[in-house]
């Protein structure tokens, strides 16, 4: 094909292969690392006898018939959006690490979606969910860019959860189902990609948007989960977080206000660049703590409304009713009928012993 083109189209190529060179040899794409995305194809076509080669030849024949009316309309993307797509990719690589599971226990749903010849785009909300799953029960699930309806603006893509006010549109939503409290309970997560710093802070550590951090708490002020039973609205987003391409010492990265106030307000920010393992380290170990966290002790941290009044259901004393010297006492336990229990305390104690439901 190449033997019948026209001179013209010749020196047109030969100009786009010594462009390409040149930025392959960018410090930029030198620090990108082997691709290690997601499969669009299924594995059968690609592996299982009799179909492999079938797979291979049809997929060239594709390219090659679209490969002369589409070389003018290649697309190209800013690196914004790259960043935000690369970062996608790396949270679901880390997700998939801390679970530890293998590729037959993620299931995606994500595929490329072309808009024309050549200009490919990652499915956004639905089309990009990944499921993390194990013995067939779900773990995670993870989704790029869902989708907010300009007309039904208290949508956002995402099953249950409701926007009554504006559309809002995180890069990426992160939930984690939790069994121990209630079967099926998922843990909201967001995280935004912004390929921008604001400076320095003192100890040289790179700083992320201001505008990108009061982002998140607008996410988590205006998305809510609705009951569909009761309809009431609830709290949904438990914390926000701004995946950056800053540089700094891990050491003071770990003390610097954009991480602190993730211990304090579930709210901040994480470096992240390719080649960086060292500041990818403190994702990995925060994701890592939220999968293995407890609801109760998930829920427990977040700040309570001013003037809530919290109150625990069936209040339960657990006690130990050790040795004693009368061996009646002890044995009363045992038989499970005992009437009297010795505290050890001295009064007044602070446990509201009027309260209590039940006494173990």
């Amino acid at each position: 094909a190449v033997k019948n083109a026209s001179d013209v189209m010749k020196d047109d190529m030969q100009a786009t292969l010594t462009t390409l060179k040149h930025l392959q040899r960018n410090p930029f794409f030198r620090t990108v690392g082997n691709y290690k995305g997601m499969n669009q194809e299924s594995l059968a076509l690609q592996k299982a006898t009799g179909y492999s080669q079938v797979y291979r030849t049809w997929s060239l024949l594709q390219r090659s018939y679209s490969l002369n009316d589409g070389i003018y309309r290649l697309q190209t993307k800013d690196i914004a959006t790259l960043y935000e797509i690369w970062c996608f990719i790396e949270v679901s690589h880390i997700v998939k690490e801390k679970l530890h599971l293998s590729d037959e226990d993620i299931y995606h749903r994500n595929r490329m979606e072309m808009n024309g010849l050549f200009t490919w785009d990652l499915g956004k909300g639905e089309h990009s969910c990944i499921l993390f799953k194990k013995d067939n029960v779900e773990l995670a699930e993870l989704i790029y860019n869902p989708k907010s309806s300009e007309h039904e603006n208290n949508s956002v893509g995402i099953t249950d959860l409701v926007v009554p006010t504006v559309p809002q549109k995180p890069d990426i939503v992160l939930q984690l189902t939790k069994n121990d409290l209630q079967k099926g309970m998922k843990m909201t997560y967001l995280f935004d990609a912004k390929y921008r710093i604001d400076g320095k802070d003192k100890n040289g550590v790179d700083v992320p948007p201001e505008d990108a951090i009061n982002q998140m708490h607008r996410y988590r002020d205006a998305i809510y989960y609705k009951d569909c039973q009761s309809n009431a609205l609830k709290k949904e987003v438990i914390g926000g977080y701004i995946l950056f391409p800053g540089d700094g010492e891990p050491t003071d990265v770990a003390v610097s206000k954009f991480r602190k106030t993730i211990d304090e307000v579930n709210i901040g920010a994480f470096p992240l660049r390719p080649k960086d393992t060292h500041n990818r380290l403190l994702l990995e170990q925060f994701i890592e703590e939220l999968i293995q966290n407890k609801s109760h002790e998930t829920i427990s941290k977040v700040i309570p409304q001013k003037g809530a009044l919290l109150q625990v259901p069936n209040r339960l004393l657990v006690g130990l009713a050790g040795n004693s010297s009368r061996p009646e006492y002890t044995q009363s336990f045992l038989d499970g009928n005992a009437t009297l229990y010795y505290t050890g305390a001295k009064f007044p104690t602070p446990i509201t012993l009027h309260d209590l439901h039940y006494f173990v």
